[in-house]
């Protein structure tokens, strides 16, 4: 599937879009509409927040890099250096500079097609 992607009122209330700053919230998923360039059927997918690297440093290029990963239970465990280290949930501070993603759902948002031929009998 090639898709080109909107960002919807609800994604961007999840994700936090305020005048083009994203503050990303990871303990939510994230919906966005997905159309496939090849047939133009539009789906809704939904992502759930994996993995994450963090960078400590004050610029991408520079500093130190640490990794959130999620636990079943919902928890993360942080990877720092040989350091590793539960969390109950991800520092909403600290900003992603790679963030993986798992689809949770993909739904084809095409309405269903209703049969109306008893209908019309009925009414004949």
């Amino acid at each position: 599937m090639n898709c080109l992607t909107t960002l919807d009122s609800d994604t961007a209330a999840a994700c936090g879009v305020l005048d083009n700053v994203y503050i990303m919230r990871f303990d939510t998923n994230v919906f966005f509409n997905c159309v496939d360039v090849t047939d133009g059927k539009e789906y809704r997918i939904e992502l759930e927040a994996q993995q994450l690297v963090i960078n400590s440093g004050k610029f991408s290029t520079r500093g130190h890099c640490y990794l959130y990963s999620k636990r079943e239970d919902g928890g993360w465990d942080v990877h720092n250096d040989e350091r590793i280290y539960c969390r109950n949930q991800f520092d909403a501070n600290k900003q992603a500079v790679l963030i993986c993603y798992k689809i949770i759902s993909c739904m084809d948002m095409a309405l269903p097609d209703y049969d109306t031929s008893d209908e019309e009998s009925e009414s004949g």
